[in-house]
């Protein structure tokens, strides 16, 4: 009897840490895929291939956070992370994009569809977070985001610039 109790705990046991994932990629050198081709052996890993190993690695329904920051992904890159979540990672819930090379653009086509998906995101789920900071994206990118979420005032919180 006891035998079947502690099996059942197990099974409990594993089945709660399947279901929240902390994934940390941190200070991975983890960069854009047209950088990392530019860069001769070893290569550092792309954004494509993070999103492949992500796939191919963990239950993407499984996956409520992600830690990026301190990689040199720029703004391209976290074009691609950002469309991944928004079509892949249903249940992420923060990504800590701080401390890469994401830049202000403003006006650039890669400004403008970064700006649509982080938009998307947050209005699609109302718990998502994103942490921006020490990247170079300074108070004058920030009052411009403000102005332009102006109308959805919680989107803007949610964002750590």
């Amino acid at each position: 009897m006891w035998k079947i109790i502690l099996y059942s705990v197990l099974v409990m046991v594993q089945a709660s840490v399947n279901a929240c994932l902390v994934l940390d990629y941190s200070a991975r050198s983890i960069s854009d895929d047209e950088i990392v081709a530019a860069i001769r052996e070893p290569r550092p890993l792309s954004v494509s291939n993070l999103i492949d190993l992500l796939k191919a690695t963990y239950d993407l329904d499984t996956i409520e956070s992600l830690d990026l920051s301190k990689n040199t992904i720029c703004l391209e890159g976290a074009i691609d992370l950002l469309n991944f979540i928004d079509k892949e990672l249903q249940n992420l819930k923060h990504i800590n994009l701080s401390y890469n090379r994401i830049r202000d653009w403003r006006g650039h086509k890669e400004n403008i569809a970064f700006e649509k998906v982080l938009k998307k995101l947050l209005n699609k789920w109302p718990d998502f977070s994103i942490n921006l900071s020490g990247n170079y994206l300074g108070s004058d990118w920030a009052l411009y985001i403000a102005n332009k979420f102006s109308s959805e005032d919680d989107l803007f919180k949610r964002i750590i610039i």
